[in-house]
């Protein structure tokens, strides 16, 4: 593959594996978790779907395993420097806070420490806030705020069998994932055993060192959160696609030009994927923004019903679909085929794509 930590090369096999392993998810945690997710759809009044909830649970069940190790271990390190330096990154000082944001995640934030107890609470307020140190989990963090406030009204015995639930679930969805996606993510394991030679003391350490089960997370749950929010895409007028820098053409220099937010295609090289896309929609009558980093999407909120599509690799989509919905977009996304990016992933970048077919179908809302 390459030294992809991921490829989706056969589209139409994956996108059908993929979505009958979503409905299989969802399913399963609606039928075993409904006196949860009852629980809290009264508690919270949210209007929301079961089925964004079966994301939220599968999601807390998945970093429970991922992140007590970390969430133990930080626990009594104050975080307000990270605080501080999360808020500063925003600025025209990004580049040096981003150094000193590598090095103190190297040094402190993926320290682990062995958790031999029984998960509670605590334990998940702990890992929730070692999540806000690293920066990587804004959107997650709000969601599983929401929940921790929800368990703390609760007894200990309600709370220890949710999260007996957590961990059972977790088990069968790395298992599950596997056997359905495994062969897509086959590179993962072996990246991880080295990457770090090349991401100590940056700022993305933590974000390039996600297991394997995480890129199935974000896979299954992005084919959720289409679902769920399909027809209410349909219906919107106004849409917006959202195009990733690393969809460009390398074979000259890009000439795209900045925008409001982001930057807009000048269609300088005709075999670019990101031109491709920007003539379609002026077909088609949709928009087009190309976004640099995940970090520079949604800079301003919809006030009106806006459809977007993001396009992003895989590890992005899940944080991305939320950080649209709490900015009042319609979302809808197209996970990358692989990814491409040498900020992250490469020595050298090269273009990445996406399957046109699949494009087609979630714009049509099929």
């Amino acid at each position: 593959m390459n030294g992809n930590t991921y490829e989706i090369y056969n589209c139409s096999e994956y996108y059908s594996t993929v979505e009958k392993l979503s409905d299989i998810v969802s399913k399963k945690i609606i039928d075993e978790a409904g006196r949860y997710i009852n629980d809290f759809m009264k508690e919270t009044r949210e209007g929301r779907s079961k089925e964004e909830y079966s994301i939220e649970i599968l999601f807390i069940s998945v970093i429970i395993n991922e992140y007590i190790g970390n969430g133990v271990e930080f626990k009594n390190i104050p975080k307000s420097i990270f605080n501080i330096l999360i808020k500063l990154r925003n600025g025209k000082y990004k580049e040096k806070v981003d150094k000193l944001r590598g090095r103190l995640a190297t040094k402190v934030l993926i320290r682990t420490t062995e958790f031999k107890g029984t998960m509670s609470l605590k334990e998940l307020e702990y890992i929730t806030r070692w999540m806000e140190a690293t920066g990587d989990f804004k959107e997650e963090v709000e969601r599983i705020k929401k929940w921790i406030s929800f368990l703390k009204e609760k007894d200990d015995n309600y709370n220890s069998v949710f999260f007996a639930y957590c961990n059972k679930l977790n088990q069968w969805f790395i298992s599950i994932g596997k056997e359905y996606l495994g062969k897509y993510t086959e590179n993962v394991d072996s990246y991880l055993k080295q990457y770090k030679k090349d991401h100590n003391n940056k700022e993305d350490i933590i974000y390039c060192g996600r297991s394997e089960v995480q890129y199935h997370l974000n896979m299954v749950a992005a084919e959720i959160m289409n679902k769920v929010y399909r027809e209410e895409f349909k219906k919107c007028k106004d849409r917006i696609v959202f195009l990733p820098d690393c969809m460009r053409g390398y074979e000259r220099k890009c000439m795209r030009e900045k925008a409001k937010q982001g930057y807009k295609c000048k269609g300088c090289t005709e075999s670019c994927s990101i031109h491709r896309i920007t003539k379609l929609g002026l077909e088609k009558n949709f928009d087009t923004i190309i976004i640099p980093h995940e970090t520079a999407l949604f800079s301003v909120s919809s006030k009106k019903a806006v459809g977007i599509i993001g396009i992003a690799c895989p590890l992005n989509l899940l944080s991305g679909g939320w950080k649209a919905l709490r900015m009042g977009f319609i979302p809808q996304c197209v996970p990358l085929n692989y990814c491409g990016c040498d900020k992250h992933w490469r020595k050298e970048a090269i273009s990445t794509n996406i399957s046109i077919e699949r494009f087609y179908k979630i714009y049509n809302g099929i």
